[in-house]
């Protein structure tokens, strides 16, 4: 009986995250820029219950995902993902040594983090020079997007900061961290009218709404295929090769040696 509720709660959670269309769209372009393989070693900044962890990481060697909320890492244990490891920590203040991964990625989780900058520079601290870290983050940036639900979103997903595709990439080079490629998300007014839609009751809509909804959010935005804003942006930097004899570490003095 309790192997069957298990399954029950599991089958749910996993309907809740594939019927959260814009998450799907995040993941969608991480995905495909950061095409994980099986030499790889990565990281997921901000992974939450595991599930995204495993769905991006899946054909790596190792997966190790970091979070600071511990009653969602233990959800990501019990999810016996294979060959993902779980990790309290702070994105921070990350405890790997140097140049550790070969790819990192990060879904809707900096705009989260009190101190962004902090939070990259350990990103570029942690990746080796040459690799990527691909992630997502909330944007808002449409001039449609009506101020109050704007900041509604900011108060009930506490979040600290929007950006547009040009203060992330600022950030991003400012961490040793050159970005390459962005893409925003949900970005004609039809798909944003959409999104908004399905993010009613604390986004149960979604689950309603995707079968309908995520084709013609897809479909609006090709046809649109506008780079002025949108609901999400999705970028992608590699680790800058730091010039010989400059400390790549400074500003995070001490965290290289601190996890094998």
């Amino acid at each position: 009986m309790r192997g069957g509720v298990l399954s029950i709660r599991r089958a749910w959670m996993i309907l809740k995250r594939e019927t959260k269309f814009t998450r799907r769209m995040e993941v969608r372009a991480i995905a495909g820029w950061a095409a994980v393989r099986e030499a790889d070693v990565m990281c997921d900044i901000g992974c939450g219950d595991g599930y995204y962890t495993w769905r991006l990481g899946r054909a790596a060697r190792l997966v190790v995902g970091v979070d600071v909320d511990m009653d969602a890492l233990q959800r990501a244990k019990r999810g016996k993902y294979p060959h993902c490891e779980f990790v309290v920590a702070s994105a921070e203040a990350l405890p790997f040594r140097a140049n550790v991964f070969t790819k990192i990625v990060s879904v809707c989780a900096l705009e989260h983090f009190s101190n962004d900058g902090r939070a990259l520079g350990e990103i570029s601290r942690v990746l080796r020079p040459g690799c990527c870290v691909c992630l997502s983050v909330d944007s808002l940036t449409c001039s449609w997007i009506p101020v109050r639900w704007r900041e509604a979103h900011r108060r009930n997903a506490k979040v600290l900061n929007y950006y547009d595709h040009t203060s992330l990439a600022d950030k991003l080079a400012a961490a040793g961290l050159a970005p390459d490629r962005w893409r925003y998300l949900v970005t004609s007014r039809l798909s944003s009218f959409l999104v908004r839609l399905g993010s009613l009751w604390g986004g149960r809509m979604f689950s309603v709404t995707c079968p309908i909804f995520y084709p013609l959010v897809l479909l609006s935005d090709r046809i649109t295929n506008t780079r002025r804003g949108g609901h999400k942006l999705a970028i992608r930097a590699f680790a800058v090769e730091p010039p010989r004899g400059s400390n790549r570490l400074a500003g995070a003095e001490g965290q290289a040696g601190r996890k094998g």
